[in-house]
């Protein structure tokens, strides 16, 4: 997860993504156990969220939560998450914001805590990425 940070997250928010890393430190020095990223959508996706759910406010999708494996189960994500969302409704303090986030539809851990901070599973499909489905919330 560590090189995962370092590496691909940079890679995957950076150009015209407003990128965000929040960290939830781990129990061992210099470990990082959670972390959620989170960015503001370019135009395809604002576009995208407009025509599928009719949105007309600012759009970030969640790029990732990750728990390293040997401090899963503590609540840790869920505090990723929520700092993550804490920071969006920060960030994007003028208007409601649309939060996206991608799910597997096997990873039932991540269904269940994205459902307890009100994100809906949303109706219609993910193109190009099978097994993963889309979950939104208004924060």
């Amino acid at each position: 997860m560590q090189s995962w940070i370092r590496n691909d997250a940079r890679k995957e928010c950076s150009g015209s993504l407003d990128e965000r890393v929040l960290v939830a430190d781990g129990v061992e020095p210099s470990c990082l156990a959670a972390v959620a990223a989170h960015a503001r959508c370019d135009a395809t996706y604002a576009a995208w969220a407009r025509e599928q759910v009719l949105w007309e406010g600012p759009v970030r999708i969640l790029r990732a939560v990750a728990v390293d494996l040997r401090h899963q189960g503590k609540g840790l994500g869920r505090e990723a998450m929520e700092r993550a969302l804490d920071d969006i409704v920060d960030r994007e303090a003028e208007e409601s914001t649309l939060v996206l986030a991608l799910i597997h539809e096997r990873n039932e851990r991540s269904q269940r805590m994205a459902g307890s901070l009100d994100f809906e599973l949303a109706p219609f499909p993910c193109e190009g990425a099978p097994g993963m489905h889309f979950w939104f919330a208004d924060v």
